[in-house]
């Protein structure tokens, strides 16, 4: 369902339901052209040469790349409309946190970053939307690989009374004191020089607090410039594993 435009809406609300609109209009061609690739792919309109293949494989590529960040365009437009609605149920938070590291491990290996994982016995599991979390978490992880040429990207899950809290740890560059205001504001990057040359639209960050707080979660961030940051989420803690 599509916002609701009113006459007194709040600027904010406007433009959300305005990114809403539009990713809807965007995702139906790029639906269409993923759909057509996909059968050219599996032959049914012929066979393909190699090189025809991996012209195609590209063109899929690019359009899932595409197709990603209309959603996530999407889901900051929910959440600053307050249209989000993520599930409210337990689920097994040590799977999503395993899931999201082999995602991205390949990604790891390949600029020579180890990857590190370390959870408390009570917080394995936690209350919110499995699904909202996974993405989330996917995010924090890929920013942290972005901005990590060497050493380390960690994920930690610790108890915390009535909630769990996810931190993402890694040795990248760092963040300056006076940029971390701009963190959390969509369609923005760190105005800094270093910053110039890592590509991104400005929307992971700020859909990770959208989702995370939807969810009744916190986001915090600690980090020095040249010295590595740490993302934290918290969510709710099952009732029966929550210490006081």
């Amino acid at each position: 369902m599509k916002p609701e435009l009113k006459e007194d809406a709040h600027p904010l609300s406007l433009e959300s339901a305005f990114l809403a609109a539009m990713s809807h209009e965007l995702k139906t061609p790029l639906t269409s052209i993923l759909g057509f690739t996909d059968l050219l792919l599996q032959g049914n309109s012929g066979p393909l040469t190699e090189a025809q293949r991996r012209q195609l494989s590209s063109v899929e590529g690019s359009a899932l790349k595409l197709l990603g960040l209309v959603n996530d365009v999407l889901d900051l437009a929910k959440a600053n409309a307050g249209m989000l609605e993520p599930a409210r149920e337990e689920f097994d938070l040590e799977y999503v946190i395993g899931a999201c590291l082999k995602e991205v491990r390949a990604d790891a290996s390949g600029k020579g970053i180890a990857l590190k994982a370390e959870m408390e016995e009570g917080a394995k599991r936690a209350v919110g939307d499995m699904r909202r979390t996974e993405e989330a978490l996917r995010h924090l992880l890929a920013n942290a690989l972005k901005f990590t040429d060497s050493g380390s990207v960690g994920v930690q899950a610790r108890r915390r009374g009535e909630e769990v809290e996810v931190a993402v740890r890694d040795t990248g560059i760092g963040i300056a004191q006076e940029d971390l205001a701009l963190l959390f504001k969509p369609f923005r990057q760190v105005d800094s020089g270093w910053a110039r040359k890592y590509e991104g639209a400005g929307l992971g960050l700020s859909l990770v607090k959208g989702l995370v707080e939807a969810m009744g979660g916190r986001v915090r961030v600690e980090s020095k410039k040249g010295e590595g940051s740490v993302f934290s989420f918290t969510l709710p803690a099952p009732l029966e594993s929550r210490i006081y």
